[in-house]
């Protein structure tokens, strides 16, 4: 299955764009190691996931 053509061009670089500044916050300002700024990562990119009806609404189109 094909995720990512769920997703217009624009979707993808926000994402893209979101997880990079979120990346650099922990890393350059916080300090984190590696595995704690994976936690992070993922934990920044659940909120928008669960705060964004336009990525519920294409998940639940493919089913997930």
């Amino acid at each position: 299955m094909n995720v990512i053509a769920n997703f217009s061009l624009i979707d993808l670089e926000i994402i893209t764009e979101f997880n990079l500044y979120n990346l650099v916050f922990a890393k350059q300002f916080l300090n984190l190691d590696d595995k704690k700024t994976g936690i992070l990562i993922n934990l920044f990119f659940s909120v928008l996931r669960n705060n964004n009806d336009n990525y519920f609404f294409k998940t639940n189109r493919i089913g997930r």
